[in-house]
């Protein structure tokens, strides 16, 4: 309430998962970077309050302090793909890539 008069959804982890709140959401806080990388996927701004690892971490996709609330910072297509790129690099081995399990459900 400090930062914005916006309405406020609060999701926490072990009620459900947050996704639902993401459709028409403003913004996202949050601490959960799966939630994080929902969020960065479906263009919805994202504020990490915690100053992670700003390489690997979602992090690197989204704002870092409550006090933009307003003006959210929206990573460019650009930064969403450098981002994205490195969290692959994260997540999967070579292998792994070069078969498709990325892409696959």
């Amino acid at each position: 309430r400090q930062f914005t008069r916006r309405p406020i959804a609060v999701s926490r982890k072990e009620d459900k998962s947050g996704e639902d709140l993401l459709d028409g959401a403003w913004c996202l806080i949050t601490l959960q970077s799966n939630l994080s990388i929902e969020a960065v996927r479906k263009g919805v701004p994202v504020i990490n309050p915690h100053d992670m690892d700003r390489v690997t971490h979602p992090s690197r996709a989204m704002g870092c302090e409550l006090k933009d609330i307003e003006s959210p910072w929206y990573p460019t297509k650009q930064e969403r793909l450098d981002w994205a790129a490195v969290l692959a690099g994260q997540q999967w081995r070579l292998d792994e890539i070069a078969r498709g399990d990325p892409w696959q459900n």
